[in-house]
């Protein structure tokens, strides 16, 4: 029998000529794509990516009191997961329907007792047509959580006047004043346990914790202002945001110093955390809902 498919076959987007990226806002205009693509001739081995909730067909896992992420992750550690064991066999040719949507593989999996998920991510490897929101090709962070590479291949954005929003939203978070303590405490925890971790663990802890302080400060000068209920901004343009960055420890050297760590430090919690089969459990977008 053949194995679980690993984690999409290492670098399995690595771009050819022939490989077609097609990008939209939503799963429903990806939809209507399909939808169109099945009124051709044309049947071109495909892939739709969706994240975890879309695809998941665990019953277990969808009723449980997390989120769908938490609750694969947990299921696909402690070998749980049947449908994750039999991805594999989905993603095997002639399977699943050769031009499908998400809900097409959703059905196909639920007839062979397969993750729709996983299987996606193995069609994708050999896939001559990628569907996927925008988020899949415009975020850095989920291009390199699917190791994504689209060098030489044809790139297709449908509406594309909505790209400037999807790179701005996926180049801001936020986070609460709460969350960033919280966060800052637990790394410090961890940087304290020692072992190889620590030297990861404390400056990120540093970082977090000097971040944290930045903002109290600059609340406490008075240059925020009310934004809405229990929300208050602040807002710089041009040398005064790159100085104001640099000020809460974010500068151009920093981040970059920073990213280093923090692949690091997943590196570190992936070495405790991997799952059967080769997948880890948090492999794709975490806790993302494209």
């Amino acid at each position: 029998a053949a194995a679980p498919p690993r984690r999409a076959g290492g670098k399995p987007f690595a771009g050819r000529a022939a490989r077609i990226f097609y990008a939209s806002r939503t799963h429903s205009q990806l939809a209507q794509v399909v939808r169109e693509l099945k009124r051709t001739a044309y049947t071109p081995k495909m892939a739709v990516l969706a994240s975890r909730s879309h695809y998941c067909v665990n019953k277990k896992v969808l009723a449980a009191p997390v989120s769908v992420d938490e609750g694969c992750d947990a299921a696909v550690s402690a070998a749980a997961c049947a449908p994750f064991r039999g991805a594999h066999r989905l993603a095997a040719p002639g399977v699943a329907p050769t031009v499908h949507d998400v809900e097409d593989l959703v059905a196909a999996g639920k007839r062979h007792g397969a993750c729709p998920y996983h299987a996606s991510r193995a069609l994708a490897a050999a896939a001559d047509l990628v569907l996927c929101p925008y988020s899949y090709l415009l975020d850095p962070a989920v291009r390199a959580a699917l190791d994504i590479d689209a060098d030489g291949a044809v790139v297709v954005i449908d509406e594309g006047h909505n790209v400037e929003d999807a790179c701005r939203e996926g180049g801001s978070a936020s986070v609460g004043a709460r969350a960033l303590s919280d966060a800052g405490a637990a790394l410090a925890r961890a940087a304290a346990m020692g072992g190889s971790g620590a030297a990861v663990y404390a400056p990120l802890a540093t970082a977090v914790n000097g971040i944290a302080a930045w903002l109290r400060a600059t609340a406490d000068g008075g240059s925020v202002r009310p934004s809405g209920y229990d929300a208050f901004e602040a807002s710089w343009a041009g040398p005064a945001a790159a100085s104001a960055l640099t000020g809460a420890g974010l500068g151009p050297a920093a981040v970059k110093v920073l990213g280093e760590l923090l692949n690091q430090a997943r590196a570190l919690e992936d070495g405790l955390d991997r799952g059967p089969g080769g997948f880890a459990p948090g492999d794709g977008p975490r806790g993302g809902s494209q």
